[in-house]
């Protein structure tokens, strides 16, 4: 297209002609830029006067979006409202009616979105971040449907809540994906759904983080369930991008959240960095799992930790099981398992009112010979037994590989 002072001629039959500046709206529109971008370029070929903003916006979003065509009688109304100059009540009413992820694109609108997302409820209950060597993935839902907290050796852990999005139309929805561009490594690719959006000098999870941000420091915020992972190729030379990632996240915090799930593959990460995140008294649930759980004592001496009432720990792991007696319901796996440390549940554990189930998992501890802790005269022969104390009443039951407690009532 000539610029005005190369062809002023055609420019003036243009700028003269409603059909033709249709057409150069449209042709903005196709070749994928926004609207504001669009309008500068339209005012640098047409003149600045040509058109204010608000008729381009609407002639861009008709003819491009809706398909409108170039000789409709539809016009512009002057006095049409523009949504920058709606009373808050009705932005915010149009932010609720959105999906999460819209939330987020919208906020990124203007800055009357900016203020009205921050101080809003964001809209979903569970949050989801993947870091994997060159990606980035976070889901969120804005729905959670409660599960079992018990722990099962049946449960495949990587899929556990994958299940949750079977459906494929709904997982890309809910996910927006930072990769970092395979030509140029400095620029990153933001993908949500069909729409894809490039960000030049910035690393991909860098990005991430400083997005994340921005969502998880609202505070209205109230997560039922925050999943951090680590994707299975991140491996020992990513160490530093993992502590950077989790070291940008650290300014957000406290996060509200009831349940936290940390996972990783093997590698020698600090999951008291992502745990110290959360308020400790909103914490109830800590889930890990981990082929290397490097310095657990660091995560004993977090307040999340002794705040909280339920634990699983799916990592083979060697701590002292006093560090589990302020809960009311763990699943842990253990390098041994002792006739020390059964005495000490005995004698300390299942005397706690608090306490309601715990399951000890170790294949190298013989478990049924510790039923005889509890009954003397356990003859060996069933792998379960009850056993009463003064205050309470509790199954025990016993199997190659693990042994599990259960208060069933008080004592009779």
């Amino acid at each position: 297209m000539a610029l005005p002072d190369e062809n002023p001629n055609a420019v003036t039959h243009i700028r003269n002609n409603k059909i033709a500046l249709r057409a150069c709206i449209s042709y903005e529109y196709l070749i994928g830029k926004s609207s504001f971008e669009a309008y500068k370029s339209f005012c640098k070929q047409m003149g600045d006067d040509i058109m204010e903003y608000g008729e381009f916006d609407f002639w861009f979003y008709t003819l491009g979006k809706e398909g409108v065509a170039l000789d409709s009688e539809i016009s512009w109304n002057p006095k049409s409202k523009l949504l920058g100059d709606m009373p808050n009540e009705i932005l915010v009413k149009i932010m609720d009616i959105q999906d999460p992820i819209n939330r987020i694109v919208i906020r990124k609108v203007s800055q009357r979105f900016r203020s009205l997302f921050d101080v809003m409820d964001p809209g979903f209950k569970s949050f989801k971040c993947v870091l994997d060597t060159s990606e980035v993935e976070v889901v969120l839902k804005d729905n959670y449907t409660p599960r079992d907290d018990s722990y099962s050796e049946a449960d495949d852990y990587n899929s556990e809540y994958e299940d949750d999005y079977d459906d494929y139309e709904r997982l890309l929805k809910d996910t927006i994906i930072y990769d970092e561009d395979i030509r140029e490594k400095s620029h990153v690719n933001v993908r949500c759904g069909n729409r894809v959006k490039q960000m030049k000098d910035e690393l991909y999870y860098e990005r991430a983080a400083k997005d994340l941000l921005v969502i998880l420091k609202n505070p209205k915020l109230r997560l039922e369930q925050f999943i951090f992972k680590f994707g299975s190729s991140l491996a020992y030379s990513d160490l530093n991008q993992a502590e950077n990632f989790a070291s940008i996240l650290k300014s957000c915090s406290p996060i509200h959240a009831k349940q936290v799930r940390v996972e990783y593959p093997d590698l020698a990460f600090d999951a008291s960095k992502i745990l110290s995140l959360f308020q400790p008294k909103a914490l109830t649930n800590i889930k890990l799992k981990c082929s290397n759980l490097a310095d657990i004592s660091a995560i004993f001496e977090l307040e999340q930790w002794k705040n909280a009432k339920s634990v699983e720990i799916n990592s083979f792991t060697k701590f002292p099981i006093g560090n589990l007696f302020h809960l009311s319901q763990f699943s842990v796996k253990l390098e041994s398992f002792s006739v020390d440390d059964a005495i000490k549940i005995r004698d300390i554990l299942l005397k706690s009112p608090s306490f309601q189930s715990g399951k000890f998992t170790s294949y190298s501890s013989n478990f049924q010979e510790m039923l005889k802790v509890f009954v003397p005269r356990f003859d060996g022969l069933s792998g379960s037994l009850v056993y009463t104390n003064k205050k309470f009443k509790f199954i025990i039951e016993a199997h190659r590989g693990f042994i599990k407690f259960e208060k069933v009532g008080a004592a009779v």
